[in-house]
């Protein structure tokens, strides 16, 4: 009987440890930050440019505006190469994303030829 107890609290505890670790990882909690979940979703063709350019300015600057399967508690180490990125695409950006984002970015100022 002994042993039978002992085997269903090791159970018990197994399961309490396994949900706690899906648990971290459905909020992020994997060691990646932010911008790795955004990369990989536009790899994967689940989310398109202007999602990925849009997603990567909230991971910068409002994180609580991301979808909860973006958002990580892993801090960023350097976000220049990605506002430098979304600077050099802006064109490539509709209208409605270059909107959103210039609140946070603005365009690279384009040099006159004079």
């Amino acid at each position: 009987m002994k042993n039978i107890l002992t085997c269903a609290t090791i159970l018990a505890l197994l399961l309490i440890v396994a949900s706690g670790a899906l648990s971290c990882s459905q909020r992020g909690e994997t060691g990646q930050t932010s911008a790795q979940f955004i990369n990989r979703a536009y790899e994967q063709n689940i989310i398109d440019f202007d999602t990925r350019a849009l997603y990567l300015t909230y991971s910068i600057y409002n994180a609580e505006a991301l979808p909860p399967e973006y958002q990580s508690k892993v801090p960023m180490k350097d976000a220049t190469p990605i506002i430098l990125e979304i600077q050099r695409n802006w064109d490539k950006l509709s209208p409605a994303t270059q909107q959103k984002i210039s609140q946070y970015i603005q365009p690279l100022e384009k040099m006159n030829s004079t």
